[in-house]
């Protein structure tokens, strides 16, 4: 007989603040599952089981490392898709006394999905003692649908928790997956990634041992990362901050995050990221985004005279005062230079260049009257009453300088009438094609401002 689902009533008067969270763990161990954000979802107001109704709801805190279940969690109705047994509802309840492996997941997440299979082994491995709980971000329908015909799940017959504000809020994170292992006393021993959800650990945990695993905890970006956990309280006069951590953290996504003092940027973070790719967002940042995209004028700019031999992820969280914001990215090289091993700067070198000049008086690449286009694929490039700076730029994208500038000295800056074809990568072809339309591309040194990167 199903289980009657009544969920909601009054958990939509649920209220967590995130900023009495105080980050017990935190690991800088570098783990190799590519980690998902996790896209945050409001959840629709519902029924609610009357038990629920007498809970002193501004007594509860998100659980944390250590913390026991409240008994009102074991019994806490939580709507389940794709039951085997058609249920409706479950409770932690069912599952007293065994290990519980909390799986937060959602249809969206790539990496959750991949690592369901050789979750569900494990869980095969240890069937009496352990139970791992799919919990999604996703809608019920989506949630459904992906458990009942998604190539990798569909065989592995799984249910999954939906609607789970609750959990959510209890269990806070910034990324997915994200696991909540519940031990047989009913503690919370560990969240983690799913390369620690194996079946080694599982055993250890079991025998009430302690693996060695990486503890994965909120971390709250909105601050300045491990401000609370240091004890500094919110709002506090940080003057200047900075940490510097090589190392992935599997609490923290991949990404950016410009930090500001009203209007002011006055912080700029940069979260398990390559050490190269924090360099070339900073010199980017010096001189202008257009200078170190990895590709064209970029690209070209940007010279390692001594490559960079750390490939792990690294975090950097740089902060000063709003009066010096001016000069932010400049500290910030500076520093990076100082903890880093390498330093990146911006110098002036004679570099091997290529000059685009006009052959004679031939003005056949002269724009003409008609409507502006473009074209701009792997068979032809045609720029038609496009700027010459436009030309430029697409002779510096392609292979057809190699690791050479194009600079334009035809003494035009009007608009072109050009069309080449591919091959890009073959010199002699475009040459030989822009030669015939007026212009030419000559070899020449040229003193040009390069990022470069040398080992301390």
């Amino acid at each position: 007989m199903k289980r009657i689902l009544r969920l909601w009533d009054h958990y939509a008067l649920i209220q967590y603040k995130f900023k009495h969270l105080k980050v017990k763990y935190f690991s800088l161990l570098a783990v190799s599952t590519i980690m998902c954000l996790e896209a945050v979802q409001q959840v629709s107001a519902q029924g609610a089981e009357p038990a629920v109704t007498a809970i002193q709801l501004d007594n509860i805190k998100p659980l944390q490392i250590g913390d026991t279940i409240p008994e009102y969690l074991w019994h806490l109705p939580l709507q389940v898709v794709n039951h085997p047994e058609g249920l409706e509802a479950i409770t932690l309840n069912d599952y007293r006394n065994k290990l519980i492996i909390l799986d937060f997941w959602g249809t969206f997440c790539g990496a959750c999905i991949t690592a369901m299979p050789e979750i569900n082994e494990v869980q095969q491995q240890f069937a009496n003692e352990m139970v791992v709980i799919p919990v999604s971000r996703s809608k019920p329908d989506m949630t459904e649908e992906a458990l009942q015909n998604h190539r990798t799940l569909q065989p592995l017959g799984l249910f999954s928790v939906v609607e789970a504000k609750a959990l959510i809020n209890l269990f806070p994170h910034g990324v997915i997956p994200h696991y909540v292992w519940i031990d047989p006393r009913g503690e919370v021993v560990a969240t983690t990634a799913s390369n620690d959800v194996s079946g080694a650990n599982v055993a250890m945990v079991l025998h009430g041992e302690r693996p060695d695993y990486t503890l994965k905890t909120y971390i709250n970006t909105d601050q300045p990362l491990f401000f609370a956990a240091d004890g500094i309280p919110e709002g506090a006069g940080l003057q200047q901050y900075s940490i510097f951590i090589k190392g992935e953290i599997p609490s923290l996504s991949g990404g950016t995050k410009a930090r500001k003092t009203g209007n002011i940027t006055n912080g700029y973070s940069m979260y398990n990221r390559p050490l190269v790719n924090m360099y070339q967002i900073i010199a980017s940042k010096i001189k202008g985004d257009s200078i170190v995209t990895m590709g064209g004028v970029g690209k070209k700019r940007f010279v390692e005279v001594d490559p960079i031999e750390d490939v792990s992820k690294c975090t950097f969280d740089f902060i000063i005062p709003p009066g010096r914001a001016d000069s932010l990215y400049v500290f910030m090289l500076a520093s990076l230079n100082q903890h880093s091993g390498y330093t990146g700067r911006w110098v002036k070198r004679m570099r091997p260049c290529l000059v685009l000049t006009r052959t004679g008086a031939n003005g056949g690449f002269i724009g003409n009257a008609g409507e502006q286009s473009f074209r701009n694929d792997s068979q032809a490039i045609r720029l038609l009453r496009c700027p010459i700076s436009q030309l430029v730029s697409r002779l510096n994208w392609h292979d057809i300088s190699k690791d050479r500038l194009v600079f334009n000295e035809t003494g035009y800056n009007g608009e072109v009438d050009i069309t080449f074809y591919a091959p890009f990568d073959d010199f002699a072809n475009v040459r030989k094609q822009l030669q015939a339309q007026g212009l030419d591309l000559v070899e020449k040194e040229r003193e040009i401002e390069i990022f470069e990167i040398t080992k301390q």
